[in-house]
């Protein structure tokens, strides 16, 4: 079957995408599905004429009884084929799909914050004479059941496939990740390379600290903060913390670096240091990391070490990141080395916040 023309319609509220069944293999049908029912109606006929009595009338009678169901089916499936059009609609949080004017299996709709990942399989099947292969569309629940969307026979080829799985996962923001058994996950990230809580549901009524992001505003210092950028590091230690670069209504701009262990938020007011020369670093010998940094007098002790990976903004493969946390406990100081590489570092001097500073957080209105 070949590619159908999506009618697409996207605004924030809702996306539809819908499409007609009609291709060409539709009129082989018609003629197919009308010779095959011809001859079943001969073959009636003919028993008939025999009449109803005896093991032989019997067994034309009852013989094409399979027969009689594929051309049911193939009758049915060709004025589908004609008339139907498939919707697959996401609003109000609801993911649904629905086959019309002819009802058709496959119908359902879905909350769409139990969807993890959509993906599309190959299917093959083996006839006697040929082999038939279809592209049906599915989803992957966060439960981790499998759920078909549309059908290889009412999707067509798997560019229709693959293009509905791009559209729905681009509108609800889903990282796109290789599933087992998908058909095209040659050089796509698995699961555990891609950026932690990307797709996380914020409760608009109760947005915490940790959920900033970009477009999101806050107060603090008495005045109102827009977060402009945001750096998300992911460490191996399943901690996550937020680099955030924020600006207020003055046009000043901030540093806010958020360090999460388990569920403790700690926030940071950071400065960039452009002129402060880190001692040399090679990973193989960890030892040349100094215990101790002297910034401006101030001493601070290295407190941990974490490796893990760096994204910007949506971006879905990281960078791999080292990273040296230093403080100075009597002042609720902070200097922080973050490495890309041996050679590529940036240094950070934080002064330690607490979480009550800042309130009234909210997503931007635009």
């Amino acid at each position: 079957m070949t590619s159908k023309q999506l009618d697409v319609s996207k605004n924030r509220d809702a996306l539809k995408i819908s499409f007609k069944w009609f291709s060409p293999v539709a009129f082989f049908l018609i003629f197919f599905t009308i010779a095959w029912n011809c001859f079943l109606i001969f073959w009636y006929s003919m028993g008939i004429g025999m009449g109803s009595d005896g093991p032989i009338a019997l067994l034309m009678f009852v013989f094409p009884l399979g027969h009689v169901a594929v051309g049911v089916g193939l009758f049915y499936y060709t004025l589908c084929l004609f008339l139907n059009k498939t919707e697959v609609k996401v609003e109000n949080d609801q993911l649904s799909v629905k086959h019309s004017p002819l009802p058709w299996r496959g119908q359902f709709s879905l909350d769409v914050d139990d969807i993890e990942q959509l993906y599309v399989r190959e299917v093959v099947k083996q006839g006697k004479e040929n082999v038939s292969i279809t592209y049906p569309l599915y989803l992957k629940k966060k439960s981790g059941q499998s759920i078909k969307v549309l059908s290889g026979t009412v999707l067509g080829d798997v560019d229709n496939a693959k293009n509905i799985e791009n559209l729905i996962e681009d509108y609800l923001n889903i990282q796109d990740y290789a599933v087992p058994g998908e058909y095209g996950a040659e050089g796509k990230l698995t699961k555990g390379d891609l950026k932690r809580d990307l797709n996380k549901k914020i409760n608009p009524t109760d947005i915490s600290l940790s959920d900033l992001k970009d477009e999101f505003v806050f107060n603090y210092e008495l005045s109102s903060w827009l977060v402009t950028f945001t750096i998300q590091y992911d460490w191996v230690s399943g901690n996550t913390d937020k680099l955030l670069q924020v600006v207020n209504d003055s046009g000043d701009n901030k540093l806010l670096y958020l360090q999460k262990q388990m569920s403790i938020v700690t926030p940071w007011i950071e400065t960039k240091l452009e002129n402060f020369n880190f001692p040399s670093f090679n990973k193989a010998t960890a030892v040349r990391i100094p215990e101790i940094l002297t910034y401006n007098e101030e001493k601070f002790r290295l407190a941990h070490q974490a490796e893990g990976k760096l994204f910007h903004k949506k971006q879905q493969e990281g960078h791999t990141v080292t990273q040296n946390f230093y403080l100075n406990l009597e002042k609720n100081k902070s200097v922080r080395v973050v490495w890309l590489s041996e050679e590529n570092y940036s240094i950070y001097l934080g002064t330690k916040k607490e979480e009550r500073h800042f309130d009234n957080i909210l997503h931007a209105q635009r």
